[in-house]
């Protein structure tokens, strides 16, 4: 099930963003969580809505659950809601996106803030961050 991130689930996804390498992200409960029946978090997806559109920051899924359609699931529901995402996608997660629609864009059609982050990282080598965008119109093809 997909449904707003509470505070009760805060602990957990504070677990999920470390289990990525990634920090909290500034406003974490207007976000999206995927929970199992017993209501515990799976999978984690914030939308940021910037002045070049819709940005996914962050997508995360917990190891276990990661390849059983709990990422497929998020990205859905926020492409739903929204109409159109971009996003940077680190190293071989771009397989993923690409699979669901998405499309290579040039850094300069995403968020300022988050070039800026790919642009100062000093994992960017490793990490090969790609810009990408998908329309609901696209991932319906």
């Amino acid at each position: 099930t997909i449904r707003a991130a509470q505070m009760h689930d805060e602990e957990s996804i504070r677990t999920l963003m470390a289990a990525g390498g990634m920090g909290m992200p500034p406003n974490w409960q207007d976000a999206m969580v995927a929970v199992k029946d017993d209501d515990r978090v799976v999978g984690y997806l914030r939308v940021q809505v910037t002045d070049k559109g819709p940005h996914v920051a962050p997508v995360a899924v917990f190891p276990y659950w990661q390849g059983r359609g709990v990422g497929r699931m998020l990205m859905e529901d926020a492409l739903e809601r929204f109409g159109s995402l971009k996003l940077v996608a680190r190293g071989e997660a771009a397989d993923f996106y690409r699979k669901l629609g998405y499309r290579e864009i040039a850094f300069d059609q995403i968020s300022g803030d988050l070039d800026e982050d790919c642009a100062h990282c000093p994992d960017r080598d490793t990490c090969q961050p790609v810009p990408l965008m998908v329309q609901k119109e696209d991932a319906d093809a």
